[in-house]
């Protein structure tokens, strides 16, 4: 399911959608990414094979600022002002299509294979706050345990992950 921000929308939803995005656009720092450029076609349609002018590599720094994305890696740096974003969490993707020409699309994604699949039916469930000794929070730690496999799978978040994680959870209901 993808989350989706356009410039201008009245929906309820739009500007917190906005907010899970650009959290999401600042983690991808020091992240190997996809880079992918498209002429949307007159009929709508995008080509998405790949193209010789894809790009493949590491955001040395990323940011938000207003509603425009901007990015560093070596040997350059640009932005891109949208009016629509949509970003699909499962598949660690986002499509900005862009404010200044309506007939161009970039799509990124974090670029990974996948190695592993941990299954779980029902496990259980614990948080904690990892607090500073001032008493700040300085990050979450979910930890979930299966009992019937013995397994027990440990995440630490920032607080974009975390913010991210409340979002996709609100999505089952």
């Amino acid at each position: 399911m993808a989350i989706v921000w356009e410039a201008g929308s009245s929906q309820p939803q739009n500007a917190e959608n906005f907010k899970v995005i650009a959290e999401w656009w600042k983690s991808l720092v020091s992240q190997k990414i996809v880079w992918k450029q498209r002429l949307i076609g007159a009929n709508g349609q995008v080509d998405w094979s790949p193209q010789k002018f894809d790009e493949t590599f590491v955001f040395a720094e990323t940011a938000v600022r207003g509603i425009t994305f901007f990015w560093k890696k070596e040997g350059g740096s640009g932005d891109i002002t949208p009016c629509k974003l949509e970003f699909t969490p499962l598949f660690q993707r986002i499509l900005l299509y862009s404010e200044a020409r309506k007939d161009l699309i970039v799509c990124v994604e974090v670029s990974f294979t996948m190695e592993n699949t941990l299954k779980m039916t029902n496990p259980s469930w614990f948080a904690e706050t990892i607090k500073n000794e001032k008493g700040i929070a300085t990050g979450y730690q979910l930890i979930i345990r299966d009992q019937d496999t013995q397994t027990e799978l440990t995440v630490n978040m920032d607080e974009g992950s975390l913010h991210y994680l409340k979002h996709a959870l609100a999505q089952l209901q």
